[in-house]
C-alpha cells in the first residue's frame, strides 16, 4: 500500500491527477486489496479524511506539507483511539472475568458448605481468597499492560509527528548555494603553456 500510495502522490504532485482524485484512487485499491476492512470504522474515517484534506490541496487551502501533518495527526489519533478501546476492553474482559471467578467461587462455596461442614467452609474460603489475590493481580498485570500500550501509542505518535517536523524542516530548507565557477589562467611560457 505505501507503493500504491507513493505512485499516486509522484502523479498528483506531477499533475496528473488532482490530489483528491488520488485519494479516491487509494481508497478503491485499499478496499479491493483488503475487502474485510470495508466495515472498519477506523479505516474509513481516515481515508474520509484524506479526501478532505486532498480537496483543501487542490483549492489551495492547504500545502503539501501541511497535509501530511494533518494525516499524520489524523492517523495517530486513531491509534490512540483504538488503543484505548482495547485496553478498554481487556479491562472489561478481566472485570468480567474476576465475577464469573467470584460467582463460581461462592457456589463452590456453598456446596462445600453443605457437604462437609465447618472444615470444608474454612478451606474454601482460604481457596477463595487465594483465588481473589490471583485475580487481583491479573486485573492489575491487564491494567499495567493497558498503561504499556498507551504509553507505547505516545511514543509512536511522537516519535511519527517529529518525523513529520523534521521532513516538513528539511523540505522548507533552501539548498546551499553552487561554489563559483573556476577559471583556469594560462600563459606560453618556456615554450610550454602553463596553466593554474
Amino acid at each position: 500500500m505505501k507503493s500504491i500510495y507513493a505512485s499516486l502522490m509522484q502523479q498528483a504532485r506531477s499533475g496528473k491527477l488532482r490530489y483528491l482524485q488520488a485519494a479516491r484512487l487509494y481508497k478503491e485499491k485499499l478496499l479491493k486489496l483488503y475487502p474485510e476492512e470495508s466495515g472498519n470504522t477506523f479505516i474509513n474515517e481516515y481515508l474520509a479524511y484524506m479526501a478532505v484534506v486532498g480537496e483543501r490541496i487542490d483549492k489551495k487551502k492547504l500545502t503539501e506539507a501541511e497535509a501530511e501533518y494533518e494525516l499524520a495527526r489524523k492517523e495517530s489519533e486513531l491509534a490512540e483511539r483504538v488503543s484505548a478501546m482495547r485496553a478498554q476492553g481487556a479491562a472489561q474482559e478481566a472485570v468480567a472475568k474476576a465475577n464469573e471467578d467470584a460467582a463460581a467461587r461462592k457456589a463452590a462455596e456453598q456446596a462445600a458448605a453443605q457437604r462437609t461442614g465447618e472444615e470444608a467452609i474454612r478451606q474454601a474460603q482460604f481457596q477463595a481468597r487465594r483465588q481473589e489475590a490471583v485475580q487481583l493481580e491479573a486485573v492489575r498485570q491487564q491494567a499495567a499492560l493497558a498503561a504499556a500500550i498507551q504509553a507505547q501509542a505516545d511514543e509512536a505518535r511522537r516519535a511519527n509527528l517529529t518525523a513529520i517536523f523534521l521532513e516538513g524542516v528539511r523540505l522548507l530548507t533552501p539548498p546551499p548555494p553552487l561554489p563559483p565557477p573556476r577559471t583556469t589562467n594560462c600563459r606560453w611560457f618556456a615554450s610550454n603553456w602553463v596553466c593554474n
